[in-house]
C-alpha cells in the first residue's frame, strides 16, 4: 500500500533515486572510450576488457539478491547499503595501481550497483498512488535512458582533457551526498521477512548467469564454434534450467519464476529484448560508422548521440502518463513502431549522408524508445501482486541486462563476418563498412517491427485499470 507522504519529502526521494540511478548508469557505458587510457596507464593491454566485463557480472549477481535482500532488510536499507558499496567501490577505482585492482574494484562498484536501479524503480512506485505511478516512473525513467547516452560523452571528454582516475572520482561525492539525503529522508515500504536464503537456487543462477554473460561477452574473440563459448553456452543453460527447477521446487523463492505465468508480464519481459538490443546497438554501432565512415571524432560521434537522448527524456514522463490514462498497449505500440522505422532510416544512410540527417533520425529513435520503454515497465510492475513487486523488479533490471549481452553480441557477429572487426582494422572501403553496418541497422528494425505484435496483446485501458486497482 502507498503511504502517505509529503510533498517535500517525496522530491527529496526522486532526486536521491534519479541520482543513484544516474550514476550506476553512467558507469556502465563511460569507460568505453577510457579504455585505451587506462590500458596504457596501467601497462595492461592483456585483459583490458575485464575492467568492463566484471562490472557487468559483478551487477548480474547483485541483481539475483535485490529481491531477496529489499524483502528481508527493506528498500531502503539495501539502496543506503548499495549506494555506499557503489562509493567505495569507486574509491578504489581511483586509486587503482594495477589491472588486477581496478577489475576488483570494478566488482565491488558492480556488487554495490546491481542493487540500485531495481530498488530505486520500486521505491519510486510505491510512493505514489496508482493513478500517478506512470508520470511518477517517466520522470524517474529519465536518468535511466539519459545516463548511457552520455556516458560516450562524458567519458571522452575526461580522458581527453584530464586523467581516466576522474571517471570513478566524480561518483565520490555523489554517492556521499545521496547516502546521507536517503538515511534523512527516504521513506520505508513494505514488510521485512525472515526469509531464507534458497541457496541451491543461487548457486544454480549465479553460475548460470555469469557463464553465459562471459560467453557472450568474448564470443566475438573466441568464435562461436570455440569450445571455450560452447563450454560456457552449455554450463549456462543447464544451470538456468536447473534454478528453474530448484525454484518450482522450493517453498522460498529466489526471484520467483511463477511470475512468468502472467502474461502480460511475460510479454513485457519478451518486449525488453528487443528494446534493449536497440538501444545498446545504437549506443555501440553509431558511433563506430560515424568515425570509420565519416571521419568523425570519438567525442563529436558521442555527441551525436544527444538527440536520441533528448528525445527519450522529453517523452517519457509522457509515455508515463499516457499509460496512467489509456493503458500501455497504444504507447509501447506507437513507440516500438518508431523505433523500427528509425532503424529501418538508418540502414537505408550512405557515406553521402549528412551528419545532420543522421542525428534527425536518432531523435525518431529516441522518441519511440521512450514512448515504449517506460509503459513497458510500469506494466511490468502493476501486474503481479504487491508481495513480488521487490523481485518484479529486481527480475526486469536482470532480464535487460541480460538481453543487452546477448543482443549486443548476435548484432556484433554480423559486422565482424563481413568486416573482419569491429572497427575495420583490414582497412576495407568506406562503401563495405557502411553496408555492414546497415545490415545490423536492418536486422534490428526487422526484429523490433515483429516485436510490434507483441505490444497489441498488452492490457488495454480497461485491463490495465482492472490490474491498477489490485495494487
Amino acid at each position: 500500500m502507498t503511504q502517505s507522504i509529503d510533498t517535500r519529502r517525496r522530491k527529496i526521494t526522486m532526486a536521491v533515486v534519479m541520482g543513484g540511478t544516474f550514476v550506476v548508469l553512467l558507469d556502465a557505458t563511460v569507460m568505453n572510450v577510457a579504455i585505451p587510457a587506462i590500458a596504457q596507464d596501467l601497462d595492461a593491454a592483456e585483459g583490458i576488457e575485464w575492467v568492463v566485463t566484471s562490472y557487468l557480472v559483478a551487477v548480474a549477481v547483485s541483481q539475483l539478491m535485490t529481491g531477496w535482500f529489499a524483502d528481508r532488510f527493506g528498500q531502503r536499507s539495501v539502496y543506503v547499503v548499495s549506494l555506499a558499496v557503489f562509493g567505495i567501490g569507486s574509491l578504489l577505482a581511483t586509486l587503482a595501481t594495477s589491472l588486477e585492482y581496478l577489475v576488483g574494484a570494478r566488482i565491488i562498484q558492480g556488487l554495490g550497483g546491481g542493487s540500485i536501479i531495481p530498488i530505486g524503480m520500486a521505491l519510486v512506485y510505491e510512493m505514489f498512488p496508482p493513478e500517478k505511478r506512470g508520470g511518477a516512473l517517466g520522470t524517474w525513467g529519465v536518468s535511466t535512458m539519459t545516463a548511457p547516452a552520455l556516458g560516450p560523452v562524458l567519458g571522452g571528454y575526461i580522458a581527453t582533457s584530464a586523467s581516466w582516475r576522474w571517471i570513478f572520482a566524480v561518483n565520490i561525492p555523489v554517492c556521499l551526498i545521496a547516502v546521507l539525503a536517503a538515511r534523512a529522508t527516504m521513506p520505508e515500504f513494505g514488510e521485512r521477512k525472515r526469509r531464507p536464503v534458497p541457496v541451491l537456487a543461487l548457486a544454480f543462477a549465479a553460475t548460470g548467469l555469469i557463464a553465459l554473460l562471459i560467453a557472450f561477452d568474448r564470443v566475438t574473440e573466441w568464435g562461436w564454434t570455440s569450445m571455450a563459448f560452447s563450454g560456457l553456452l552449455v554450463v549456462g543453460l543447464s544451470c538456468l534450467v536447473a534454478f528453474v527447477f530448484a525454484e518450482l521446487r522450493s517453498e522460498e523463492s529466489l526471484i520467483e519464476v511463477r511470475m512468468f505465468a502472467i502474461p502480460a508480464f511475460a510479454l513485457t519481459m519478451a518486449i525488453v529484448w528487443f528494446i534493449t538490443a536497440s538501444q545498446f546497438g545504437r549506443l555501440l554501432f553509431v558511433p563506430l560508422e560515424l568515425q570509420l565512415v565519416h571521419g568523425v571524432t570519438p567525442f563529436a560521434s558521442g555527441l551525436a548521440l544527444l538527440p536520441a537522448a533528448i528525445g527519450t527524456a522529453i517523452v517519457l514522463p509522457l509515455g508515463g502518463r499516457l499509460t496512467d490514462r489509456i493503458g500501455p498497449k497504444w504507447p509501447v505500440t506507437s513507440g516500438l513502431a518508431a523505433v523500427a522505422t528509425a532503424l529501418f532510416l538508418l540502414s537505408r544512410t550512405s557515406p553521402a549522408t549528412g551528419i545532420s540527417t543522421i542525428a534527425l533520425i536518432l531523435l525518431l529513435q529516441g522518441i519511440g524508445f521512450g514512448m515504449a520503454m517506460m509503459p513497458n515497465t510500469i506494466t511490468a510492475m502493476t501486474v503481479v501482486p504487491a508481495p513480488l513487486l521487490n523481485r518484479a523488479s529486481a527480475a526486469r533490471s536482470l532480464n535487460r541486462q541480460v538481453a543487452a549481452s546477448i543482443g549486443v553480441a548476435l548484432l556484433i557477429s554480423s559486422v565482424v563476418s563481413s568486416l573482419g572487426s569491429l572497427t575495420n582494422e583490414a582497412g576495407l572501403p568506406v562503401d563495405q563498412v557502411q553496408a555492414s553496418y546497415n545490415r545490423v541497422y536492418l536486422i534490428a528494425a526487422l526484429a523490433v517491427g515483429a516485436s510490434v505484435t507483441l505490444a497489441l496483446r498488452l492490457p488495454d485501458r480497461r485491463a490495465f485499470t482492472e490490474f491498477r486497482s489490485r495494487s
